[in-house]
């Protein structure tokens, strides 16, 4: 199982957390050198059952033989999601990928987590879907931008809420072009 986290402090809290109950972890962190990383990944493979990593274990690194992630805290931009998805959900992968994503209620987290769920589906579309839509809306405004005005700039937790949910209507309108817009292209060329 690996577990991805934001936060170095949690990582840390992770890691004693799961020695005090007797499982073996190993930390993936972007300030070690590459010779370190590979000896936890070797560990990972052979011996450890969790890994717990933070952004650096989002990119870069092939984790087929795993089929279990969890989300413990959630980056604020769905792009991010999906590239530690897809450390896991991958060529050579045999089993079927449980991921769990953890959230708090009443937290920025939930209304993430919405947001991907609801909105625009992303555990449901294909890879490279999500990259298209969310280039489209930053067009105008970087998502994480968006994000953090809402949160700085709303009055309580229904208005958070209310221009979340927006957001996300947003999100799953430029879906729904492209959508339109593909199929329109699949009938041109069925014409041609």
């Amino acid at each position: 199982m690996i577990v991805f986290t934001e936060y170095r402090a949690t990582q840390e809290y992770l890691l004693n957390y799961f020695r005090d109950h007797g499982l073996i972890s190993v930390p993936y962190r972007g300030g070690m050198n590459r010779g370190k990383k590979d000896w936890m990944m070797d560990l990972f493979r052979g011996k450890a059952q969790v890994m717990i990593a933070t952004e650096a274990g989002g990119e870069g690194i092939n984790l087929q033989f795993c089929h279990h992630m969890i989300n413990f805290d959630l980056p604020w931009n769905p792009m991010r999601v999906e590239q530690r998805i897809g450390r896991v959900h991958r060529l050579g992968q045999t089993n079927d990928v449980n991921i769990f994503n953890l959230s708090t209620s009443g937290t920025i987290e939930e209304h993430i987590l919405n947001l991907l769920h609801e909105k625009i589906n992303m555990f449901e579309m294909v890879i490279g879907g999500l990259d298209v839509i969310l280039e489209r809306f930053e067009k105008k405004e970087s998502l994480e931008k968006s994000l953090y005005k809402i949160m700085l700039e709303s009055g309580s937790d229904d208005e958070i809420r209310s221009r979340l949910s927006s957001l996300g209507d947003s999100l799953h309108h430029i879906k729904r072009e492209l959508e339109i817009e593909s199929t329109s292209e699949n009938l041109r060329e069925e014409e041609a």
